[in-house]
């Protein structure tokens, strides 16, 4: 069961880096149960079945892990710009049809306000042009 382990934590270093920072915090806890030669003498066995990741894997892991935020930052970037770039497209747009719609309303009220395209009249027009027709 352990050899399972072995062969999949020794698969990459940022599972070495999890292991051994998970091994030291569970020895750390279980310190009062053996006396530090045993403890070093532990760290020593399973040193020599899954390595402590060196400084220099310690700073690729690092580079690579800063890569992918960037990487991930830059596309989260991009995408949000799309989206600011769409979003002032759909304000263009709504304000013209605002403005158009506005000059159409302008352009129906003054078709409608005209004398003679039957527009609405006041009492006293209809009144005159009702008794005009009777005569």
């Amino acid at each position: 069961m352990a050899r399972c382990c072995h062969e999949h934590v020794a698969g990459s270093i940022a599972d070495r880096v999890a292991f051994w920072g998970a091994l030291h915090q569970r020895l750390g806890k279980l310190s009062n149960r053996f006396s530090h030669e045993t403890h070093g003498k532990l760290i020593g066995q399973i040193h020599a079945r899954i390595p402590m990741p060196t400084v220099d894997e310690q700073r690729q892991l690092q580079k690579e892990n800063a890569e992918a935020d960037e990487q991930l930052w830059s596309t989260l970037h991009d995408m949000n710009a799309s989206t600011a770039a769409d979003h002032k497209e759909l304000v263009a747009t709504a304000q013209q049809t605002i403005a158009d719609s506005g000059q159409l309303q302008r352009m129906r009220q003054q078709r409608l306000t005209r004398p003679g395209n039957g527009s609405p009249r006041s009492k006293e027009a209809r009144t005159c042009k009702a008794g005009s027709a009777s005569r």
